[in-house]
């Protein structure tokens, strides 16, 4: 990718643009890096003996079941290019274990 190829618009004292750029509105050939994630949940339905129709439920939910590590989005300012194109830190979040624990009657 050439940086060279972007620049600031001319604008006002107050930052508005005179006047639209050139390119298009989306660029295909300039995303971010894919973003994995798995859920993952388990529910177990027990019934109570203790009284007609009561049963319990436990539930587990994971997300981001593998923790995987995410790459933020590379730097698209071009007021400086120093760091264009640039990756400076991650994203999203770790796993994340919920639990739960139901009784219906």
């Amino acid at each position: 990718m050439n940086p060279a190829a972007f620049a600031d618009l001319p604008s006002t004292a107050n930052g508005v643009p005179l006047h639209l750029g050139n390119a298009p509105r989306w660029q295909p050939d300039l995303r971010g890096f894919t973003q994995l994630g798995e859920d993952f949940s388990l529910i177990k339905q027990t019934l109570i003996k203790v009284t007609e129709g009561a049963n319990l439920e436990i539930r587990m939910g994971v997300i981001n079941l593998f923790s995987r590590a995410k790459l933020a989005d590379p730097q698209t300012s071009v007021s400086d290019m120093s760091p264009f194109g640039q990756i400076f830190g991650k994203t999203g979040n770790p796993r994340i274990v919920q639990l739960g624990l139901r009784i219906t009657f």
